[in-house]
């Protein structure tokens, strides 16, 4: 009877530290949220302006910031701002630890979006974008990420009261 007991407790002791297991290794390798926040956003121009050589119905500002809220350091991500399909973004920066980002050089990809890559982001650490969009119809956008397993952009509209206008993230396949 006490061998019993024993075997007994071997047996439940280990099939209840493989439960446990089973269960941290589920919350740490669940999906984990990036989280763009929509700061501000302004009207340059509602008029016909020519920016560059080209020329556009209208101009938008749009100001974002990304924040790492996951529970680990990534190596590298590609985030993808895309907006309707008429627009067309004519100014992208990125702001970080690094310092000021302006693409240079042709931009690869539709003309509507806008890409980045983050080297090294770590756990809590923020990046602003500053972009600036001409040809705006339907004021709607998407923002995804690229090259990374396991990781999804959250979005919140943290836009002051003054902002009245209103603005849609929708799915990629509606724009």
């Amino acid at each position: 009877m006490e061998n019993i007991k024993i075997i007994g407790s071997f047996l439940t002791g280990g099939l209840a530290g493989a439960v446990l297991n089973n269960i941290i290794s589920n919350y740490k390798n669940r999906i984990q949220k990036l989280e763009c926040c929509y700061i501000d956003d302004d009207i340059i121009s509602q008029l016909p302006i020519t920016f560059g050589t080209t020329k556009h119905k209208n101009l938008h500002s749009k100001k974002f910031v990304i924040t790492n809220t996951t529970n680990k350091d990534i190596d590298s991500i590609k985030i993808v701002f895309e907006f309707d399909n008429k627009a067309v973004v004519t100014k992208s920066t990125s702001y970080s630890k690094a310092g000021t980002n302006i693409p240079k050089g042709k931009t690869y990809g539709k003309k509507n979006e806008c890409q980045f890559v983050i080297k090294h982001f770590n756990r809590t650490e923020k990046v602003e974008i500053y972009l600036e969009i001409g040809n705006i119809t339907n004021d709607v956008f998407n923002v995804t990420e690229q090259n990374v397993t396991g990781i999804k952009v959250a979005f919140k509209d943290k836009r002051k009261a003054k902002s009245a206008r209103q603005v849609k993230m929708v799915e990629k396949k509606e724009l």
